[in-house]
């Protein structure tokens, strides 16, 4: 995205890329580029009969699903265990099992 304008101001910080005279209807041009965040990271850990997966507290506003198999015609499905915050982690406790099964965070 870009910005394009003008100033009156005496003091624009900067030449004057179009006008060859500084100060009064200094043109400028900004560009912005969009920020774009990391996704979350999920960690998965193993003891026992429980498996934990857990991800940073700070990653607001997702929700933990899980599908059996990662073909294109698959469905995600909520993950309905408790999530507790545990330090700067978000935690979710699950059985353990011999089958297969993925997990991503969405953001609805």
């Amino acid at each position: 995205m870009y910005l394009i304008g003008w100033t009156d101001s005496p003091d624009f910080p900067g030449q004057n890329p179009i006008l060859p005279y500084p100060g009064v209807e200094s043109a400028f041009v900004g560009k912005f580029t969009p920020i774009v965040a990391r996704p979350p990271l999920l960690q998965i850990t193993r003891s026992g009969g429980t498996t934990t997966i857990t991800w940073p507290v700070t990653d607001l506003g997702f929700a933990l699903e899980s599908t059996s198999s990662l073909t294109p015609t698959n469905k995600w499905l909520a993950v309905t265990n408790s999530i507790i915050a545990v330090a700067d982690k978000n935690t979710v406790n699950l059985e353990a099992s011999n089958t297969r099964q993925f997990y991503r965070l969405h953001k609805p």
